[in-house]
């Protein structure tokens, strides 16, 4: 018998052994690095240098060399190491996975906390220096991520908050009113309270073109300005806007009470004009309050059976739109 073929089982084996030994260090390897980069972290909260070496240790490792619990320590490590590094982009692209793969872990809450952080210091980032809000994509990417896949944080809040804000900047205004309203449905009472409902009221305002707009809407922002304005608002910027904007819808629901009334009267409808004209005659301050009573003369002239109900509502005294 050839003596070759007869060791080869036995160099097979200890080939085995040799590789074992080898894969054996690797994963130790990986576990000291990832200890020591955790230390340099630890240590270096202050030091960008250490947080830096830290990063380029994670960096080295190869994650498949740990076993899973590791794994999900490398995870939160690296993430922490960009995010003190101010790489807050990457903070978030080393933990989007994380809540997919590890859904159970121990290390969830940290890993929601990083995730959050990380699209609030990018939306801050952002600010200009008056404050306002621009570029927010990347910020928004982050929380719409977050709000899928946690659902029930306490930092839900704050990330319909800055969800809210960026739709109102880009002027996506039916957004920006699901977002603040959503917010108001989970935290009722809470700080932003008064900015949703101010939000809110003003989406439904800026969503309006003008009298030419259809009557449920500038109906709809009416409501939702005067249901802002009878709560106690401590921002005075907000109450002067919300006032000036409910007087402006005031005046365009008129004026379209006016135009549909006008249209009655072409057709020969006066019942049904009547019916628009007592809406303008209820806001005692009303610019087309005049108009208005011009137009009664018609209904008078083309329905006589009309004149009582005509004068009720020409000397109508009720109070205005509030």
């Amino acid at each position: 018998m050839n003596p070759s073929r007869r060791a080869s089982p036995l160099l097979a084996a200890l080939l085995t052994l040799l590789g074992a030994c080898a894969g054996s260090g690797h994963f130790q390897h990986a576990t000291i690095s990832l200890v020591e980069a955790e230390k340099l972290l630890e240590n270096g909260k202050a030091q960008a240098n250490k947080v830096a070496r830290a990063l380029d240790m994670l960096q080295a490792i190869h994650v498949e060399q740990l076993d899973e619990i590791d794994q999900q320590r490398y995870w939160i490590d690296l993430a922490t190491a960009h995010f003190m590094l101010g790489e807050y982009w990457d903070c978030f692209v080393t933990l989007r996975h994380f809540p997919r793969d590890f859904p159970s872990s121990n290390y969830l809450p940290k890993a929601e906390e990083l995730e959050f952080n990380a699209g609030a210091r990018i939306a801050e980032r952002g600010k200009n220096i008056l404050g306002i809000w621009r570029d927010l994509d990347d910020a928004v990417m982050i929380l719409e991520h977050f709000l899928l896949y946690y659902p029930t944080s306490t930092y839900i809040p704050d990330t319909l908050r800055i969800l809210g804000e960026a739709a109102w900047l880009d002027k996506k205004y039916d957004l920006a009113i699901d977002r603040f309203s959503e917010l108001l449905e989970k935290d009722p009472r809470g700080i932003w309270r008064e900015l949703a409902t101010y939000r809110i009221a003003m989406a439904h305002f800026y969503k309006l073109t003008g009298p030419s707009y259809d009557l449920e809407a500038l109906e709809a922002a009416k409501r939702e300005l005067v249901t802002f304005l009878k709560t106690r608002i401590q921002n005075p910027k907000f109450l002067e806007k919300a006032r000036k904007a409910l007087a402006i819808t005031l005046n365009w629901i008129d004026k379209k009470n006016l135009e549909i009334a006008d249209f009655y009267l072409r057709v020969s409808k006066p019942k049904s004009a009547l019916i628009y004209l007592k809406k303008i005659l209820k806001r005692l301050d009303s610019k087309y309050r005049d108009q208005a009573l011009d137009r009664l003369k018609k209904v008078e002239k083309m329905d006589p059976s009309l004149g009582t109900s005509a004068r009720v509502a020409k000397i109508s005294t009720e109070g205005t739109a509030r």
